[in-house]
């Protein structure tokens, strides 16, 4: 994407290389850095590979399939909420507002 070269690995089978690979194979914090607002400062991506290996083992229940299947109402009632706060008409900074969506929608579901 742009400059960067960019691997999908998509489906169940493959998430644990994504949350078990060294540093060396997948840097975690270089590609997820515009996620760090939607823990915060000091969390998952903004730390180095140890701690955040310590935090992923808190996350790894809530992440599981079945887990984030049961997000998807309480997901749905934060963009409504949040979506009908917006008039009619107007411009907004989208990456703001989606960045923002992010962090509400983590926040009640994690």
């Amino acid at each position: 994407m742009f400059h960067k070269n960019i691997t999908f690995m998509i489906g169940p089978e493959v998430s644990a290389h994504f949350f078990k690979a060294p540093e060396s194979e997948l840097s975690q914090q270089e590609v997820y850095q515009f996620n760090v607002p939607t823990f915060g400062p000091g969390v998952v991506f903004d730390v180095d590979y140890s701690v955040r290996q310590e935090q992923f083992r808190f996350f790894t229940e809530a992440l599981r399939v079945n887990k984030l299947k049961s997000y998807v109402d309480q997901m749905v009632t934060e963009a409504q909420d949040y979506f009908s706060k917006w008039g009619e008409s107007g411009e907004v900074d989208l990456k703001y507002e989606l960045e923002h969506l992010i962090i509400l929608t983590a926040s009640r579901c994690l």
